[in-house]
């Protein structure tokens, strides 16, 4: 495995993770609305 493939990999793993994240926020903003 090239250095280039071992960067895409981690790449796509960091993207992933800030793609659950972000609709784990939006949940808890959606939820914290309603509360108010």
């Amino acid at each position: 495995m090239t250095k280039n493939e071992r960067y895409l990999i981690l790449l796509a793993d960091f993207h992933s993770a800030l793609t659950s994240l972000e609709k784990a926020l939006n949940e808890d903003i959606s939820t914290f609305n309603v509360i108010k």
